[in-house]
């Protein structure tokens, strides 16, 4: 998990609780900017302002983990979907051409 994903799910779980920036200041005791930088992936923000953040947003640090662990395996998994299914696709379309080609040879 890298700083951008951990903001982008701290950001989500916010706007979930429909609570701002501000108001998750104000029950933490930082600057907005601070919330903005997190939220952004700068990774000036102090750990413990972090987890405090966290805590006011009930996230546990080990479950944020492994969720963005598993949207990871999930766009993982539904890339190597799609990258079977273009291959397929490809197939399908050669299978084609070649038929269409040898059905214009026999005329």
């Amino acid at each position: 998990m890298d700083l951008i994903e951990l903001g982008n799910f701290i950001r989500n779980t916010r706007r979930g609780h429909c609570l701002t920036q501000q108001d998750v200041c104000d029950q933490v005791g930082c600057a907005r900017i601070v919330v903005r930088k997190l939220e952004h992936g700068y990774g000036t923000v102090a750990f413990g302002t972090v987890l405090a953040i966290m805590k006011v947003l009930k996230l546990d640090f080990n479950v944020v983990r492994n969720q963005v662990e598993l949207s990871h395996e999930i766009v993982k998994t539904y890339n190597d979907l799609v990258n079977v299914f273009r291959d397929e696709e490809e197939m399908w379309k050669n299978h084609r051409t070649r038929i269409l080609n040898n059905n214009r040879r026999k005329r």
